[in-house]
Parts: C-alpha cells; sequence; structure tokens
C-alpha cells in the first residue's frame, strides 16, 4: 500500500564533494575554463553563475543552491558514462545524496553500502592529482 509519501534524498558533504569532482572532471577533460562554464550554463540555461560558484561546487566549498545544480546540469557537459549521455538534474540530486555513484554511472543498494569507499577515495584522488 502506497502512502504517497516521497522518499527524501538528503545531500551529503561527502556526495556533494563526490559531485564537485565530476564536474571538475568533466569541465577539465573538455580544456573548459570556470569563465568558459559560466558561459556555456548561461547560453544553454539563461542562468548566471559566477566562477567562484562553481569552483565552489567544484571544490566543496559550503553547499550549493539547488537551483545551481541544476543550472549546471542543464548545461549539458557532465557525462553519464553508463548511459553515453548527460546527467541530468535527479542525476545530480542523486549522486549529492549518496545513492548514484558518479564514476560509474551506476545505483547503489543502500546508502549505507553505497560506494567501496577506500576503492572510491583512492579513485577520486587520483583524478585531483
Amino acid at each position: 500500500m502506497s502512502t504517497g509519501v516521497a522518499l527524501a534524498k538528503f545531500w551529503t558533504k561527502r556526495g556533494l564533494g563526490r559531485l564537485g569532482q565530476a564536474i571538475r572532471t568533466a569541465r577539465e577533460s573538455e580544456g573548459k575554463s570556470l569563465a568558459d562554464i559560466v558561459d556555456l550554463v548561461y547560453q544553454r540555461t539563461g542562468y548566471k553563475l559566477s566562477k567562484k560558484t562553481i569552483g565552489n561546487v567544484e571544490n566543496n566549498v559550503g553547499e550549493p543552491k539547488y537551483n545551481t545544480l541544476v543550472a549546471i546540469a542543464a548545461a549539458g557537459f557532465v557525462i553519464n558514462e553508463a548511459k553515453s549521455k548527460p546527467f541530468t538534474e535527479d542525476e545530480f540530486n542523486d549522486i549529492a545524496a549518496e545513492v548514484l555513484d558518479p564514476l560509474t554511472g551506476q545505483y547503489c543498494q543502500s546508502k549505507k553500502n553505497s560506494w567501496n569507499q577506500d576503492q572510491r577515495q583512492e579513485e577520486l584522488i587520483g583524478t585531483v592529482a
């Protein structure tokens, strides 16, 4: 029997960090600067972001506004390799809530066992270096 109540997905610091790293990796793999992404987001969405805002998202500084993540997702440059298409705003939310692995594009069985923490941490640190 359905209660009609949606399951809440709360963002975590770790989830936002992984999302920020995915955004940075996508930007750098395309050879784009923060200014390039500001322009891209504005061209595709009409939403104005600053370089500082995008940098803060990439560096996991603070908690971004929901609309910021929606605009970055809508710009379409962060690719879900499992689907060979950009991550959607819902998938961004799922990454931030630690239920979608940004490295594989696969959903996790449970948040507690969402990612092999040590392995994923090494992979993420390896992509920063």
